[in-house]
């Protein structure tokens, strides 16, 4: 949540162990978390926080629901971006991503829909 454009995304923590839960049905789960926002004067945002926190920027201030209420926490949220995958100029994909190591991202995707072959071995 940020105080300062009065926005919040909702996001998901897989080392919970909730990974296998669709996110549509974790967000109707968690209705009442936008019930709770709407309340304290946020509304939902689809973009990323502004600020680069991964360049050394001032990531905004995050509160969680603790059950009760909501508290600050000491948390970064994460960036994704849309990373779109192009092959010989013709668009094929348009991936989402945390902003790291990209390449590795592509290449296993092309790898996976059999568009490139296993690396060359010398």
């Amino acid at each position: 949540m940020c105080r300062k454009c009065s926005r919040y995304l909702k996001t998901r923590d897989a080392r919970l162990g909730n990974a296998d839960v669709p996110l549509e049905a974790e967000d109707l789960a968690t209705l009442h978390l936008d019930l709770l926002a709407g309340k304290e004067g946020f509304e939902r945002g689809n973009e990323p926080p502004s600020g680069d926190d991964t360049k050394g920027g001032d990531a905004p201030p995050v509160l969680r629901y603790d059950g009760r209420r909501l508290a600050p926490a000491r948390h970064l949220p994460v960036r994704e971006v849309p990373v779109a995958v192009t092959v010989n100029g013709v668009p094929v994909a348009t991936l989402i991503a945390s902003p790291h190591d990209l390449h590795f991202l592509v290449a296993g995707f092309l790898r996976m829909q059999g568009w490139s072959g296993p690396p060359a071995t010398s």
